[in-house]
């Protein structure tokens, strides 16, 4: 670490005053822009280690931050280097961090509720764009005297699609990461206390790792207390804590809480990443409607809750006067005119026999437009940006909108009946309707609300949701226009890829593959087939163990760019959703297989992977079915899909049914090694130990790196007595692969628990839960977890936690689905 400086001390045009804070990354200064006559903040960075890497990591974190232009997000205004020295200059802003404010007890209701919005409001906007906190916590929120709350310091901040773990980070940033965790105790609580469940298992964010900590903070501020954290705690015991402990609930701890508000509080605190908040714009709509409940009498302002946004004159308003009034009419459209994707909510009336608050109609509008914004391709007028109009239709003529969607509700005894209509304007024609019955309250409804209107209007195609028809840039190459050698390689490749995955299943025929791609990649980096041939090749290798978190990411990355080049990829949208799945983003990846099946019905792929997420979704039944479509639809590839129908057939401890799969599967391709691994895995459940045994060290010795098979190797070798051998398989290679793959994470979880060492056993159970396994049937019915199941608090906790997500998880694919036959 330099010496410090000799204050005050000049940068340029830049005067620094007083030191703020220091670390071993850098150090941060009070500063006056002499130029500009402005205080600002100057953060210099160490360059002990890499200078050029600690440059760029910090023209990066410039980079990430000043995309976020929000009133709550502190602003950067400018990065560069003097007198060998990178800098960072950015907004000085006034005030005292909320880990100060809190020093005193808990907020009042008003202002945490005012904070809340603005924190989540500013986190919402950097997640527009792409970028993810990952270091959310009180001391990285200041709030100014006149209640303004800034968001600060993104300098673990990266885009979302990387999603790193930390050994796949570079040298500097790896060492940022370990002063962070060094230095946790220096805001109060420290930046461990904030991390996710997930984030300890699979040691990456996302959205809603933020959304978690998103909701310790409105725990603080409304209880005035950690949720996890004890007096008597040893700070090692947190992240325990944090994993293990039960939720406590925030009227639990304060009864006198606003149950709105701690209903809010509790579900950003979903131990489980499904039953969270989504986004981070979803926690601002939620406090915003506690927040308006709290408002006396209307016409009041609620806290934090933004004016309506102001809509153009309408159609019958004066016209433009004046040359630019004339220059304006000529070149801007037309007023009135209304998109095809554009719709406006309008508040819901109540029908209740009693009426209550006007805010519920208005809360459960703003739910759904809050979901339906989700959208990209879709145009939202939200009912706080409407003006008051007789009728519905003219609001959304008043709104410039094609559909106006309305709606009633009515309290019951256990919650609401909500009910409602999407109507065009044009017309005044019902396009498209429903009915919701919710048990549960306020903020249940509007959640249950907003996914059954969007999973709706998505499966009819009413609503323009899909991704609309895009041109391929101008820079994507066709195949026309590559090198015979290149076609040569690429088209190789393919078949090389479709023979591993419905012949062989060699790691040496990917790795050829993937190699001819990364060929035609390196000469034609704009041939969107062979970026998206990389891709599913590296994710492939991920799900057959043949890679960890860093193959993963380079899978997203090349995937990324096919999609950027071709966004009408099938394949590469939805092995995207693949790598979506194993980086904890489960939701994500859902809405990507939906879309693809209501897009793509037809293409064998797409019910595969269908099949494969219902099956993790614990969905058996419904994932027989896709694979069978599957099967129907591409016969040739057969072995790939026996292989799955076997094992959803063991999930559902149906073995004579697998056994016909293998049986199909093997008749077709004896030397598929995924099939001969499932073929092992039955004898396995059958007690035949001695033939599960030779069958899999036969897989192991025909393909060494094909890890998937250790766990399961290493299981039986432990039941027939070799520990030894057993503990050999488990290498370190192994983890950290498994810590890429629910299935992988989950064997080797399986194993621990064979093993009897229950700590391993429930840190994989909870990786593979947190990477996406969600099947329940299986989870709470595999024989090798009986002890546990029965004497492990940790992981009965788990599966229960698992199991009570499975109705409304399941109610969401419903949706989407065909029905089933009886």
């Amino acid at each position: 670490m330099p010496p410090p400086l000799s204050l005050p001390h000049t940068l340029r045009q830049y005067r620094l005053e007083a030191t703020l804070g220091k670390g071993s990354w850098g150090t941060v200064y009070r500063a006056v822009d002499t130029h500009l006559l402005r205080t600002v903040v100057v953060k210099l960075l160490h360059t002990a280690g890499d200078p050029a890497a600690q440059t760029a990591r910090l023209l990066e974190e410039a980079r990430l931050a000043s995309a976020v232009d929000h009133p709550n997000v502190c602003a950067v205004y400018e990065a560069g280097e003097a007198d060998g020295q990178s800098f960072l200059v950015m907004q000085y802003v006034p005030g005292r961090t909320l880990d100060a404010l809190l020093e005193d007890g808990r907020l009042d209701d008003a202002l945490a509720l005012s904070l809340g919005i603005q924190i989540a409001d500013g986190l919402a906007a950097a997640h527009r764009y792409g970028v993810l906190h990952r270091d959310l916590k009180p001391s990285n929120v200041m709030v100014t005297d006149e209640g303004v709350a800034k968001v600060l310091d993104f300098g673990l901040a990266r885009r979302t699609a990387p999603g790193a773990a930390p050994e796949d980070l570079p040298p500097a940033d790896r060492a940022d990461a370990a002063d962070r965790a060094d230095t946790a105790m220096s805001s109060r609580f420290g930046t461990t206390a904030y991390m996710a469940p997930e984030q300890f298992a699979t040691r990456r964010s996302t959205e809603q790792s933020d959304v978690w900590a998103l909701g310790v903070i409105l725990f603080q501020m409304a209880t005035g207390q950690h949720p996890f954290w004890m007096r008597s705690m040893n700070p090692a015991q947190l992240p325990s804590a944090i994993q293990s402990y039960p939720v406590p609930s925030p009227t639990g701890v304060r009864p006198d809480l606003d149950p709105a508000f701690g209903a809010v509080i509790a579900k950003a605190l979903a131990r489980l990443p499904d039953d969270r908040y989504h986004h981070a714009s979803e926690v601002r709509d939620a406090l915003r409607t506690v927040a308006q409940a709290l408002v006396p009498e209307p016409g009041v302002a609620a806290v934090g809750i933004a004016p309506p946004v102001p809509l153009p004159p309408s159609e019958d308003a004066a016209p433009r006067r004046g040359l630019l009034g004339a220059l304006a009419d000529r070149l801007l459209p037309a007023r009135g005119t209304a998109p095809d994707n554009a719709v406006a909510v309008v508040p819901f009336a109540d029908a209740s026999e009693a009426p209550g608050p006007a805010y519920v109609g208005f809360a459960l509008a703003d739910a759904v437009a809050t979901r339906l914004a989700g959208a990209p391709t879709l145009r939202v007028r939200p009912p706080r940006a409407l003006r008051g109009a007789d009728t519905p239709v003219e609001a959304g003529r008043q709104a410039a909108a094609a559909f106006v969607l309305t709606g009633q509700f009515a309290r019951t005894p256990d919650g609401f009946h909500l009910g409602w209509t999407l109507v065009a304007v044009a017309t005044e024609a019902v396009v498209q309707g429903g009915t919701v019955e919710v048990a549960g309250d306020l903020i249940e409804a509007q959640r249950r609300l907003g996914d059954d209107v969007f999973a709706s209007l998505a499966a009819s195609g009413a609503l323009p949701i899909a991704p609309a028809p895009q041109f391929r840039p101008v820079d994507a190459v066709d195949e026309a226009a590559l090198p015979d050698a290149l076609v040569e390689d690429y088209l190789g490749a393919r078949s090389l890829m479709d023979g591993q995955a419905s012949r062989s299943g060699l790691h040496a025929d990917l790795i050829r593959a993937t190699e001819a791609f990364e060929r035609v990649v390196a000469e034609a980096p704009d041939f969107a087939p062979a970026q998206a041939g990389l891709g599913i090749a590296l994710t492939r290798g991920v799900r057959f163990g043949y890679g960890g978190v860093g193959h993963l990411l380079a899978a997203q990355r090349h995937l990324d760019r096919a999609l950027a080049l071709d966004p009408s990829h099938i394949e590469a949208t939805l092995y995207r959703a693949y790598t979506r799945l194993w980086s904890g983003e489960t939701e994500r990846a859902r809405q990507d297989v939906q879309h693809l099946l209501h897009t793509a019905p037809d293409d064998a792929e797409v019910q595969v992977g269908a099949g494969v997420v219902l099956q993790l979704d614990g969905l058996l039944d419904e994932a027989l079915d896709a694979l069978g479509t599957a099967l129907r639809l591409a016969p040739g590839i057969g072995p790939r899909v026996y292989n799955l129908r076997a094992r959803v057939h063991l999930y559902q401890q149906r073995p004579e049914a697998a056994r016909v799969e293998i049986d199909r599967g093997l008749s077709v391709a004896p030397a598929h090694t995924l099939l001969r691994t499932t073929d092992a895995v039955w004898h396995l459940r059958h007690g035949h130990l001695g033939d599960a045994v030779e069958r899999l060290a036969s897989v192991v010795a025909d393909d060494p790196l094909l890890r998937l098979a250790h766990p399961t190797l290493a299981i039986a070798a432990h039941r027939t007595g070799d520990p030894e051998r057993a503990r050999s398989l488990m290498t370190d290679d192994l983890l950290a692969m498994a810590a890429a793959d629910c299935e992988m994470a989950y064997r080797v979880g399986t194993y621990f628990a064979v093993a009897e060492d229950p700590e391993a056993a429930l840190h994989w159970l909870r990786t593979a839960v947190h990477l996406g396994n969600h099947n329940a049937p299986w989870l709470l019915a595999n024989p090798d977890w009986e002890a546990l199941r029965e004497t492990d608090a940790g992981v009965r906790r788990t599966l229960r936690e698992v199991a009570a997500s499975q109705p409304a998880l399941h109610a969401r694919w419903r949706r989407v689905l065909p029905a089933r036959r009886a």
